[in-house]
């Protein structure tokens, strides 16, 4: 007399499971194959933010020179803004002590001034270049009115 089989041994369930997570763990490749690939560069919206942030600096300077991959400010507090490429990176020093990143993903950077004239260059990591003018206004500021 013959007995009806009838559900999976441990055997045949453990071989499964193992054939599902040999499967599994290829997943993560499949989905890095068919996403579309990350855009190096710098994204527009952080690059107009820093540029919104440094355009403030620019125009309440009351003194500004250029350096190699420097830009430094000074305020009319007295205090020495500097801005400058390190690594891939812009940061923002205050009289040369601490700083803060205020753009990412940066292959070069280049700055000028000419009289109230302030000109930055960047190339970014995907060699795209951006380049803005600014203005100085301090002296309009610090003037007394009469």
């Amino acid at each position: 007399m013959k007995i009806g089989r009838q559900g999976f041994t441990l055997l045949e369930a453990l071989i499964a499971m193992s054939i599902v997570i040999v499967l599994a763990s290829f997943s993560p490749l499949l989905i890095k194959v068919l996403s579309p690939p990350v855009q190096s560069g710098v994204p527009m919206e952080e690059l107009e933010s820093f540029y919104s942030g440094i355009g403030q600096a620019i125009r309440e300077s009351v003194n500004a020179a250029a350096s190699e991959d420097k830009l430094i400010l000074t305020s009319s507090s007295g205090q020495t803004i500097t801005f400058s490429l390190y690594q891939n990176r812009i940061r923002k020093q205050i009289n040369g002590q601490g700083y803060e990143t205020w753009l990412f993903s940066v292959k070069s950077f280049y700055a000028s001034v000419t009289g109230k004239l302030v000109s930055l260059s960047i190339t970014d990591t995907a060699s795209r270049v951006y380049e803005r003018v600014f203005v100085r206004q301090a002296e309009q500021i610090q003037g007394n009115p009469k």
